[in-house]
């Protein structure tokens, strides 16, 4: 949704000069239309990570919760899915913590610069040369942006898979295929999540949980 609004937010009125003002009303619109959206599968997101994370006594379940420290959260139920199941050392948490970190940062250095530029846009050849922080910035935050979707998909099969390994292939496949052709359809994965967090299906049996204090990884027993 980002990338389909910001050319909108970026076109000049018909007059040709840009107005600052036109733009910090059009992102205050983005934004609030994106927060209502984005509430309700947050919401389910952050209850699916919390429960399963409790449940597996992963440090800090409430950092599920948080923005940011889901990304965490939802990397150390897929490094532990991989050590416990086929005793391999990933590091999807923190991975995904600077990628989703650096997603979230560049955003707001979108904007600033953007801002930037427009205090310098005319007619002329000037435009152009200002634009180019602007555009670089935003080629690295596509760059990391699909970097943290793949990481994040990757968690989520791990996820679907200890929780219930039959269906993690489909889970899988309807997760992506939503995310990339119907954003604001973005609740389904969640409930998916949401469907298997009760489960453990894929775990070992008993479960053999192992608790990730600072992300120090134990031997499985």
């Amino acid at each position: 949704m980002l990338y389909l609004s910001y050319p909108l937010v970026m076109a000049p009125p018909v007059d040709g000069a840009w107005k600052p003002a036109f733009f910090l009303i059009a992102t205050l619109v983005y934004l609030g239309i994106a927060a209502i959206l984005i509430l309700p599968p947050y919401i389910l997101n952050a209850l699916s990570l919390y429960r399963i994370a409790k449940r597996r006594e992963i440090n800090h379940p409430w950092l599920a919760w948080v923005p940011v420290g889901s990304a965490w959260i939802l990397g150390c139920i897929s490094d532990q899915y991989q050590l416990l199941v086929h005793q391999k050392k990933t590091h999807r948490a923190p991975i995904l913590l600077v990628l989703i970190a650096g997603s979230v940062i560049g955003y707001f250095l979108i904007l600033v610069l953007t801002f930037r530029w427009l205090k310098y846009a005319t007619l002329g050849p000037e435009p152009l040369t200002a634009m180019w922080p602007t555009m670089l910035a935003l080629d690295a935050m596509i760059a990391v942006s699909i970097a943290a979707a793949v990481f994040t998909f990757l968690a989520k099969y791990d996820l679907f898979r200890s929780c219930e390994p039959k269906n993690a292939v489909a889970y899988l496949i309807i997760s992506i295929a939503v995310q990339c052709f119907i954003q604001v359809a973005g609740i389904v994965s969640p409930i998916l999540m949401l469907v298997v967090s009760k489960k453990d299906e894929g775990m070992p049996q008993p479960q053999n949980t192992i608790p990730f204090p600072d992300h120090q990884y134990d031997e499985p027993q």
